[in-house]
């Protein structure tokens, strides 16, 4: 009996220490025309383990420089849904939320916008999200709306979860893990009109990405490549739709930053590729020769239609390519275009 009444004093103590931070309450006007960035900024800073940041239904608060969420444990920042709660930044490129060196944070049910910009730019302020430096990451039901650079940005964040996002015109990636992510997830989610890549994993060395999965996503009408693919271990893409890709759809691709790069334990399946309107998607799947190595690639199981070039699948490295296997994808080619299935090569250099 003593146990028992000391749990519930302590779960009580728990629940009670855990409070609900309307911006509202921190001055928020919320009312699509006044600048909200102070109180929602309060509002955040204000935040303690266990707490949520709530923003109202039925209204548009509006902000005019970046929201910045540091250091905190345990916090839940959430509206009423996308077409109901919404954060308007005034200029595209200083409209994020930017999360650094947090512990167990979730974003949801709410809308981000900014005003349409012709240019790309403005570094981390830019993004509609962006993450740095943090553990247990969870990105729900949430749009965003023309961001001056990418539209999700993830930097050194392990066990991250983004699900049934919508990404509606981003001046660069959709979605992006640069480097360092580990155990990290994007399933259902929706990039259009971006203007680099839809899905990116690039990972700089000798903090390369591991253990990423894009599950049943779709980009449509991307400015560069649906899925980009660089310094990752164990990589898996199925069930990505991609339709109208300016340049390859899938893309391995390498840097100088990346130090040549490192691919490996890559498998691509059951994936929907439909090729673009011009000339620049030659291939379904294409790497450059800057890679170091490729090692236990497959790519199997995936639809290709209406592919510009004669070799839907062409993997390429300067050092090493070994372990590929290319199996069971169905073709279709632009304009009757004769084709063989790939082509894989390893380019040395030269003594």
């Amino acid at each position: 009996m003593l146990i028992q009444i000391a749990l519930i004093i302590c779960l009580s103590i728990h629940f009670a220490s855990s409070k609900v931070i309307q911006v509202t309450s921190t001055g928020a006007k919320c009312d699509g025309h006044n600048d909200d960035t102070d109180a929602i900024q309060k509002a955040f800073d204000q935040a303690a383990t266990g707490d949520s940041v709530e923003f109202p239904a039925d209204k548009t608060c509006i902000h005019i420089k970046a929201l910045h969420v540091k250091h905190k444990n345990d916090l839940t920042i959430f509206g009423h849904g996308p077409d109901s709660s919404k954060l308007d930044g005034l200029d595209p490129l200083n409209s994020a939320i930017v999360v650094e060196y947090a512990t167990k944070l979730t974003i949801k049910d709410i809308r981000l916008n900014s005003p349409n910009t012709k240019k790309r730019g403005g570094g981390i302020e830019a993004a509609g999200i962006n993450t740095m430096h943090s553990t247990d990451l969870h990105i729900t039901n949430v749009v965003i709306h023309n961001v001056g650079d990418i539209g999700i940005v993830n930097l050194n964040v392990s066990r991250g979860l983004i699900e049934h996002v919508k990404i509606l015109t981003s001046y660069a990636d959709g979605i992006t893990m640069i480097t360092g992510c580990k155990n990290f997830t994007l399933q259902n989610n929706y990039v259009e009109y971006s203007g680099d890549d839809s899905f990116s994993c690039v990972g700089y060395e000798p903090n390369i990405n591991e253990n990423i999965k894009v599950l049943d996503c779709e980009s449509f009408n991307g400015h560069s490549s649906g899925l980009t693919i660089g310094g990752v271990i164990n990589y898996e893409a199925r069930g990505v739709k991609i339709t109208n890709a300016t340049f390859a759809p899938i893309r391995f691709e390498s840097s100088t930053l990346w130090k040549d790069g490192l691919v490996r334990d890559v498998l691509i399946h059951e994936n929907h590729i439909i090729g673009g309107p011009g000339n620049l998607n030659l291939a379904a799947v294409w790497s450059d020769i800057g890679y170091k190595a490729s090692e236990k690639v497959t790519i199997e199981n995936n639809v290709m239609e209406n592919i510009a070039g004669p070799h839907p699948i062409m993997l390429t490295a300067k050092q090493q390519l070994s372990h590929v296997t290319i199996r069971n994808n169905k073709l279709t080619t632009k304009n009757k275009v004769k084709s063989t299935m790939c082509i894989v090569l390893e380019v040395k250099p030269k003594n």
